[in-house]
Order: structure tokens, then sequence, then C-alpha cells
């Protein structure tokens, strides 16, 4: 976010001068924002996500609706901007302000603080993770569904795991010896389309396998139950042989 205010005599003709002036006020850099934001209100994934969260707070005391903090949070992210101290710049952010839904320069248009994110971000309980997890399924089976008669009869399902190094002592970062570093290793899953189905955060000492057979179950229920004639083949690497196999 940059704010330009100075003006300049470039030349003059006879007594008129030609000057330059910057005083557009604040602009934003990350104007790519608004195409997420676009897309998001078309797909509807905030929205449901914040369904799914949930919100106990006490209604006198909101500022920032759950929505919004998800969009804050999640924009900030797909820009770059994973700290979440970055916020304390970004909230007043012009092209945020319009993504999360704000009129910049109106009171009140502030997007939520650092420590509003923070407190958001350690709330979030177990179940609620696994309805997260859950409406990210919903819109890969929504995208098929949207296939029509071009859904093929067999969806892959990719299941690997990547690592994310940690800086810090955060809960269950820990250290790995294969890649020699202290981290998360999270669980990803994708199919052939290159669609995320699921995503699970594990300890940074986590083997391949870990929790690759409960997620694995989750989804072929789904999709069982969506696409009942579907063939579905499970596709990871040799991290993943210790998996025990799954019902049909």
């Amino acid at each position: 976010m940059t704010e330009c205010t100075e003006q300049r005599v470039l030349f003059s003709i006879g007594r008129r001068e030609v000057t330059t002036v910057f005083d557009g006020g604040s602009v934003t850099s990350d104007a790519g924002v608004l195409l997420l934001s676009g897309i998001d209100r078309q797909m509807g994934l905030t929205r449901r996500l914040a369904a799914a969260l949930g919100d106990r707070r006490d209604r006198s005391k909101v500022r920032h609706e759950m929505e919004e903090l998800l969009r804050q949070r999640l924009f900030q992210i797909c820009c770059g901007y994973e700290d979440v101290n970055d916020a304390e710049t970004l909230r007043e952010d012009p092209g945020f302000q319009v993504a999360v839904g704000r009129v910049p320069g109106q009171r009140g248009s502030s997007l939520a603080s650092q420590p509003t994110l923070s407190r958001l971000e350690v709330t979030v309980r177990r179940r609620q993770l696994v309805s997260f997890s859950e409406v990210l399924t919903g819109e890969a089976i929504r995208f098929w569904q949207g296939l029509g008669r071009k859904v093929p009869r067999t969806i892959i399902l990719d299941f690997d795991s990547t690592d994310d190094p940690t800086y810090g002592d955060q809960q269950l970062t820990m250290f790995h010896g294969f890649y020699d570093q202290w981290q998360y290793l999270p669980l990803l899953v994708f199919d052939q389309h290159g669609l995320p189905w699921a995503a699970v955060l594990r300890p940074g000492n986590s083997h391949d396998s870990r929790g690759v057979v409960a997620v694995l179950r989750r989804l072929v229920v789904r999709i069982r139950r969506a696409f009942p004639k579907a063939r579905i083949v499970f596709r990871g690497d040799a991290g993943f042989a210790a998996s025990v196999a799954v019902p049909d």
C-alpha cells in the first residue's frame, strides 16, 4: 500500500506550468485480491466455511463477522502474506477492504487486527477442522457433478505429504530426520483434475501413512454416495505402503 501527495512542476509554457500531482490517496499494490474475492463470492467457499465454523461470540462485542475474518485471512495468505502480523498493515489496504466487503475511507472500514486473527486461529477445534474438510470435499464433488455426462468412470485420489518448515515453538512442530528440519508434515489429497479433496495438519515427525486410512474411508463414503458406479483409485508414494487396507 502506498500513498503519494507530492506535486512537481515539470516545465512551463509561457505563464502556464505543466505539473504532476500524485494526490490519489491510498492505493493498493495487491489488486489481484479483487479477483480472488470475485471467485470466492461466486463459489461461496468462505460463506460455507464460516457456517461450518460457527460463531459463539457475544454479538454485542462483534466488530468483524466470521465470514469477513476468514476472507481476510485466506486472501492474505493467497497474496503471499502468510504471517498474520502483516494484517497490521493490510487491514488499512483499500484493495483488501473492498475484497472483504468494506468501503475504504468510511468509518469502520478497517479490517481485523493481528490479535483478532490470532484469536480466531487458536480457537478452532478439531471438530471444526473436520467440518472444514467436509466443505472442501463437497466443493470437489460439486465440480464433478457439474461435469454431467462427462463424469469419468474413475476418480483418482492422490495422497501425498509435504514438508512445512517451522521457525519457533509452534505446537506440534517436530524434528524430522529425513527432511533434517523442524516442521509440520501435512497430508494433502488431490484428484486427477488437481482439485483438493482433503488437507490434514500433522506433527512434523509423522510417518507418511499417519491418518491416511481415516481420511480415505471418509472420502470413499462421500464418493460412493455421490457416484455409486465410479471406480476409486488410491495413489500414493512408497511412504503410504504401511497403510492398512480399507473395506470396499
